[in-house]
């Protein structure tokens, strides 16, 4: 299990793309998944947390659809670097939501205290 006093401004991110993620799982707009960036069942989408980061970036639900993680494709060129790093904050947060099964309200609210803007 994390612990989430061990991080506070550990990791810097684009600020709008930051702002914009952090709104976006506070706004109960997204349905929550486990297992895969988007799930799409019955014409519903339902996303993890870094499937709703790669929806502010604007990808599509179709190609996010059953994935289980950032490849090295070129596809996944907008989404940060330290986002993509398994080990590190991508980690956390997949155990977040997965393992965990946390909201993604308390996701969002780890993820203002472990992050910072790049501004």
């Amino acid at each position: 299990m994390y612990n989430e006093r061990l991080y506070v401004d550990e990791w810097k991110l684009p600020d709008k793309f930051r702002k914009d993620w952090i709104e976006a799982l506070k706004s109960d707009k997204y349905e929550q998944t486990q297992g895969a960036l988007c799930e799409i069942s019955d014409a519903r989408s339902s996303y993890c947390a870094l499937g709703v980061a790669c929806k502010v970036l604007g990808y599509a639900d179709e190609d996010l659809d059953g994935v289980l993680g950032f490849s090295s494709e070129d596809m996944w060129n907008e989404i940060p670097m330290n986002l993509k790093d398994r080990d590190e904050l991508c980690g956390i947060i997949v155990q977040m939501n997965d393992d965990e099964c946390f909201d993604f309200n308390k996701i969002a609210g780890w993820i203002e205290q472990a992050t910072h803007s790049d501004e």
